[in-house]
């Protein structure tokens, strides 16, 4: 069953704020999601669907991705939508919840940019983030990345074989693992995070959603042209740029300021003291900084 749905920027709260989704099963909310997707224009056939499970138990973790591709795809079927649908398992990183953060970005789609740098050494975190997944798919296919050892399951129009990689899934996850004991090669020398923050081994963890059993999230790309932005004479408010912020992170507010069509909150949750900046136009997270409370 489903117990909390996350929104990280304006476009998702639109998405999801009519949804009834407490306690009810998997297969009916993300029916409901995906048929408000549709209503809100943010599904064709030239859409890019990447959709991410995380489960404690990685075996699960891949079959539960199994069965939600089933799902969205018998879904979009009978709405006769046939947008590029595919499916990854999520590990727990704090690392990648850090920079999913910093960049206003969901965490599927930060892990994507991980496993992409995994690959390829030479890609660079910045470079990736403001990128749409079709552009990040061109970029795999451009630098010889294997995009099915990142996926669980990936449709034909977005792999050059329509097949899946001869290495064994184990054998990929494997290669994973070793690298990602190695946060190095995913700080990218970024300045402006001390690396020493960030253990992934700390007990804490600012997304309740992390402490189910089983989580996943949706990243919906549709050409820039057809994107909605609101005008600059529209700002989003800030009852959601409130929810944008506390989807961050799971805390009180303790001080609130709207500076320069900015909203910055500071937020105080498991020990830390988190300090978020959201534009006012477009809802995107442009400042996130995360320090440890000095209880001295």
């Amino acid at each position: 069953k489903v117990i909390n749905l996350n929104a990280i920027n304006a476009d998702a709260i639109e998405i999801i704020e009519d949804i009834d989704y407490k306690n009810r099963l998997l297969e009916e909310v993300t029916g409901d999601i995906l048929e408000s997707l549709v209503d809100k224009n943010y599904i064709n056939d030239e859409e890019i669907m990447l959709v991410s499970v995380y489960n404690k138990n990685l075996d699960k973790s891949k079959k539960q991705a199994t069965e939600l591709n089933d799902i969205i795809h018998n879904k979009l079927l009978n709405i006769k939508k046939n947008p590029v649908l595919l499916t990854q398992s999520l590990d727990k990183s704090n690392t990648v919840d850090d920079y999913a953060q910093k960049y206003g970005v969901s965490v599927g789609k930060m892990t994507f940019i991980r496993n992409m740098i995994i690959l390829n050494p030479e890609l660079k975190t910045e470079e990736l983030v403001n990128l749409s997944l079709a552009e990040l798919i061109e970029i795999s296919r451009n630098t010889g990345i294997d995009i099915e050892r990142i996926l669980n399951s990936a449709d034909e129009r977005v792999t050059d074989s329509g097949h899946k990689s001869p290495l064994e899934d184990d054998q990929v996850h494997d290669d994973f693992d070793d690298d990602y004991d190695d946060e190095d090669d995913f700080i990218d020398n970024d300045d402006d995070f001390d690396d020493d923050k960030y253990d992934d081994n700390d007990d804490d963890d600012h997304d309740d959603d992390y402490d189910d059993d089983y989580d996943y999230d949706d990243d919906y790309e549709r050409k820039s042209s057809e994107t909605k932005i609101p005008s600059k004479k529209q700002l989003i408010g800030y009852e959601k740029a409130k929810q944008i912020a506390l989807a961050l992170v799971n805390g009180q507010i303790v001080d609130y300021d709207e500076d320069d069509h900015e909203y910055e909150f500071k937020i105080v949750s498991n020990g830390y003291e988190y300090e978020i900046e959201i534009d006012g136009f477009t809802g995107k997270v442009t400042s996130f900084d995360k320090d440890e409370i000095d209880d001295d």
